[in-house]
């Protein structure tokens, strides 16, 4: 008499399950986490989709404990992405993302997002993150930790502004009069991440557009 294996019962979901929803554009790692929350009883996965921005319309619909976002996503740039969450507050924010970015992690824990982590991470890691955010835990990566404190060394001291390498690079391209599209160009860089530079350039530089930024800048003596 042949003999069949039953098939492996789904997880008892507790009363009090942590309610999860996930936005990230890569197929595979998305259904990685998915699978993994789906097999621990005290997480409970509401949705997932390709996108972070759809993925905060599911928040602003279901009001998970937690989202789970890779925060890259075409043509909209991170700082876009870290300004909408700060509308969701009674859901913990975790990002996932494929490089850890100094600024990118600065500028997110500053806005309140609840962990920074990568995606070197396995998908049991990601659900011990998502348990801890829910204790009101803030989790970064390791890179993150040393990014974040070169970040903080980089903010205005004693009244004038330092600036990362690429930053000053940035810089340098709006001071000769480049636009953002060629000073991408010039660095190999996304126009987006360009901007995103831009607009941190303006906040550590106290300003708002780039003629008085390369105005403060000369103050300082950031330009050489």
């Amino acid at each position: 008499m042949p003999i069949h294996a039953l098939p492996s019962a789904a997880p008892t979901r507790s009363p009090a399950a942590i309610r999860v929803v996930i936005g990230d554009r890569h197929p595979l790692f998305r259904d990685a986490i998915a699978r993994a929350v789906r097999a621990d009883p005290t997480l409970e996965l509401l949705t997932q989709s390709e996108s972070p921005w759809t993925a905060l319309r599911d928040v602003a619909r279901l009001r998970p404990e937690v989202a789970v976002l890779d925060p890259s996503y075409p043509g909209r740039d991170d700082d876009e992405l870290l300004d909408s969450l700060v509308s969701h507050g009674s859901t913990r924010i975790v990002l996932l993302t494929a490089r850890v970015d100094g600024a990118l992690a600065f500028h997110a824990v500053a806005r309140g997002v609840a962990a920074v982590l990568s995606k070197s991470l396995d998908g049991a890691q990601v659900c011990r993150a998502i348990t801890a955010v829910v204790r009101g835990e803030t989790v970064l990566a390791r890179e993150a930790q040393g990014d974040i404190a070169a970040e903080l060394r980089a903010r205005r001291v004693d009244g004038r502004a330092r600036l990362t390498e690429r930053e000053r690079q940035v810089l340098a391209g709006v001071a000769a009069g480049r636009s953002a599209p060629d000073i991408a160009g010039d660095l190999h860089l996304g126009t987006a991440t360009v901007k995103t530079h831009l607009l941190r350039l303006y906040e550590k530089l106290g300003v708002s557009e780039r003629a008085a930024a390369v105005a403060q800048a000369m103050r300082d003596g950031l330009l050489e």
